[in-house]
Order: C-alpha cells, then structure tokens, then sequence
C-alpha cells in the first residue's frame, strides 16, 4: 500500500519506514503548526495512533482540536521553566516562534510579525501529565527555540525511541544543531542521520531502529507526497470537469447544430411560405386583373346598352312621328273622302280596298311598335335591376361628372350635390294596363260607333276612317 506522507520534508516516510510495525503508538509533536499541512504526525494518526500537539498559535491550536480528537492539544509554548514568555507569531506560516530574532527575520521578509504573551511549560511536565510509558518518537520545530524545549526535558525519566529536531536556522541551510545536540548525546541518544533538514537520533536501547534511519525519503519507501496527490487529484477534477464542460459543449454543439437546421427549415419554411404568399399574390393579382376585365366588358355591354337603347329609342320615337304623320295622311285622306263623298254618294270598291288594306298596314305596324316598346321597357328594367348596372353605378357617375366637369364646370358643384342627396329610391311603377282601345291585332278593326248598321255606306266608310285617326291618336298620345 503507498504510504502518503503530509510532512515537509518526508519526515514521515523516515518515521515511518521505521516504526511500521508498532501499532497504535504514541508520538509528541512539539510546534504542531497546522494539524494537515507539513505534519510529521498526521499519517501516523491515519493510522490509529495518537499523541501530544503541542501549538502556542491560536487559530492553529483551533484546528488541531477540531481535526485530532484522539489527540491531547495544548496552546502552550514550551521552555526551559514553566512561565509565561512572549510569542510572535507570523500570520499563515510555520514561522512563528519565541525567539526574537527568528520572528526579526520573518519581518525583514515582510511577514507581518503579531506579539503575545502566552503560557510555557516544560516538556517534563508535560510528558509527566499526558503521556504513557512508551514514546515512539518526538519531534520538535520551534524555529530557533529547540534548546529551551530540550532543557525543560528529563530524559532520564522519558526516553522517546526517536527523537527528530529540526537543526537549520528558519528558512535557511545554515546549521543550529551545536548548541543543543550535547544535550542529547549526553542523554544517552545516538545521532544516526541528517536529512538535508532535521537531525534524527535514536535511544541507545533501541539502537536496532538505527538501521531503518540511514537516509532520507526515496522511492523504495513506496511513498507518494499529499502535494503530489492533491495536484493529481485536482488534475483528475479539472479532467472530470474539462470532461463535463466538453461533454456540455458537445451538447451545445449538438444543440447549435439542432438550432442550425431548424433554422435552415425555418428559413425554407420561410421561403416556401414567401413563394406561396407571392403566387396567392400573382394569382390574386391575376384573378383582380380578370374581374377588372369583366366589370370592363361589363361596362363596355351596358355602354354598347345604352346606345342599343338610345338607338331603339330613336327609332321608337322616329316611327311615331311617322305615324303621327301618318295620322295626320288619314286625316287629309279623311278629309278627301268626305269632299268626296260629297259630290259622288258611293265610293268605288278599288278605294275601299286601298284604304282597308293602308289600314291594315298602319295596324299591324303599330302592333309592331306595341311590342318593340314592351321589349324597350323590358330590357330598360333589367338593365336597371342586374349586379352590373349597380356595381358600374359609381363608374358612370364618375364619368358623367368628368365629362360635365370638362364641357361646362359651372355644372359640376349641382350635379355633385344632387347626387349626394340621400333620396330614397323610387318604387318601379306597374305595367301599364292595355288599352282596350288599342289594336289587338294587325287586321283588327276600329270601333264603330253606335247604329253603324244602320248608316249609309259613305257615312259608313267616313266613321271608320275617323274611328282609325282617333285610335292613332289615343295610342300616340299614351307613348
């Protein structure tokens, strides 16, 4: 199994290699700092053992008690008496110490540099108040104030198998272990390796560790730093992460491509609706086009109509005064016929004749008459009364008032109020009734008057033709 080590160092990984077959042990951890980071203990701890933090800053003592609670945590200094000392200490770093020279060079680094008064023990006492019989190893990081740690012990009565101190000044190579280093040797303590940062020593009664302590971490420990797997671990999150936000913006692309084509199909859809939109529009054009050519032809039929009518008209009116010429002739041939009547009693059979038969022509051409005015007013009243003639009504008013307006403007102003009054429409008139008076038919004869049978036959032939001329003008004057 790979052994993680938390400490700075590998000190751990030493420790470690070391004391892998003690289980549940007991270490001293004398300037704990963080109870995770660049801890020699807290692999051990991992794996079941336990011990003494020893941290006079208070946020890190603060931490030690929530994340060791089989741990004895004190948030006191430790010295040569027990007392109170001054401890400066350098905000989030391993840096903070008692000695006035160490918290002196943090501040020339620009560290802030914070100072308090805090309680101090010996690590007699403390080892007297806590710990069990066998100590496994301690370890002390005090920057710079390791010889009154030592001097405050009885290691007469409290032997550690491993002692580890570190022995460089702060942050630097050069070597501090001469001032204290008698102090263990004289106790009976064997130094057995220097790696690069600490000095480790062994209990002359445990000398068999000695063999296990002869160099630093390497990669036969089978170890792997907490850095190392935190990076990986963080490298394995930002993949997991670059995996989602790939696999997110492969879905975004899905999804583009997705808007893309439903796009496209809008756009289609789009096109295809102009393209119908604009053929309904040329159809409807074309079908606008058509019933504006029809209500032409239309207006063209009811002009044509008009002059039809008009035409008839004059005809009707020339063929009246025709027979009003006509009747005027009977007349002067009435007239004829009494002066001659006058001087000779009997008419000759040819005149009779010639007279029947001019009657009977004069008849029959005004039957005629009869019927072509019946199929004038006919023809008038469905004109007036067709979807045409009310559709073109605007057309002709229109073009009458153009036309008034172009021939004589002074028109214009009556003729456009009169056609602005709202009159309401007159009913048609009834048909007129026949008159019994009038011919019923080409050969019919005119009413003669009372005791004709008994009248001589020139009286006879002069009632008949008054008769006629009476008729002819009873019927002209109902025209």
């Amino acid at each position: 199994m790979t052994f993680i080590s938390y400490a700075q160092n590998g000190e751990d990984v030493i420790l470690w290699r070391a004391l892998q077959h003690v289980e549940n042990g007991f270490y001293i951890d004398v300037g704990a700092w963080d109870p995770l980071d660049d801890s020699v203990t807290h692999a051990f701890y991992e794996r079941g053992w336990s011990g003494i933090n020893i941290e006079p800053s208070r946020e890190y003592y603060e931490r030690c008690v929530q994340q060791r609670s089989r741990d004895i945590n004190l948030n006191v200094a430790l010295g040569a008496v027990p007392g109170v000392v001054r401890f400066m200490n350098v905000n989030e770093t391993g840096l903070s110490s008692t000695v006035e020279a160490s918290a002196a060079a943090a501040a020339a680094r620009g560290w802030a540099v914070q100072s308090r008064d805090v309680p101090a023990l010996t690590l007699k006492d403390v080892c007297a108040s806590f710990s069990p019989p066998e100590i496994h190893f301690l370890k002390i990081d005090v920057e710079g104030g390791e010889l009154a740690v030592l001097q405050g012990a009885d290691f007469n009565r409290f032997r550690p198998w491993i002692v580890v101190v570190e022995a460089t000044l702060p942050n630097s190579r050069e070597r501090s272990d001469s001032e204290w280093e008698p102090i263990l040797l004289q106790a009976g303590y064997h130094r057995v390796l220097f790696d690069g940062l600490n000095l480790y020593f062994v209990a002359e009664e445990h000398q068999e560790l000695a063999q296990h302590l002869t160099s630093g971490a390497c990669t036969l420990d089978n170890f792997r730093s907490i850095n190392a797997v935190r990076s990986e671990e963080r490298a394995s999150q930002l993949e997991a992460r670059l995996a989602e936000r790939q696999a997110a913006l492969e879905q975004m692309r899905t999804q583009l491509e997705q808007a893309q084509d439903r796009l496209r199909e809008g756009e289609q859809a789009a096109s295809q609706a102009d393209s119908e939109r604009a053929a309904m529009a040329a159809a409807h054009a074309a079908e606008m086009a058509a019933q504006q050519s029809k209500l032409e032809k239309a207006v063209r039929a009811l002009a044509q109509s008009e002059r039809k009518s008009a035409e008839q008209a004059r005809q009707l009116r020339d063929a009246t005064l025709r027979l009003r010429r006509q009747g005027e002739v009977l007349d002067e041939i009435s007239q004829i016929v009494a002066s001659g009547t006058a001087q000779s009693e009997v008419p000759t059979s040819d005149t009779v004749a010639l007279l029947r038969r001019h009657l009977a022509e004069q008849a029959h051409r005004i039957a005629l008459l009869h019927q072509q005015q019946a199929e004038v007013i006919l023809h008038r009243d469905n004109l007036l009364s067709s979807t045409s003639w009310q559709v073109t009504r605007p057309l002709r008013k229109v073009r009458t008032a153009l036309h008034v307006l172009r021939r004589d403007p002074g028109l214009f102003v009556p003729l456009l109020s009169r056609n602005l009054r709202l009159q309401p429409r007159q009913p048609a008139l009834p048909a007129p009734a026949p008159d019994p008076d009038s011919v019923a038919a080409p050969t019919a004869l005119p009413q003669m008057p009372a005791g004709y049978e008994r009248l001589s036959h020139r009286d006879r032939l002069v009632a008949a033709f008054r008769g006629e001329a009476e008729r002819q003008r009873r019927f002209l004057s109902s025209l």
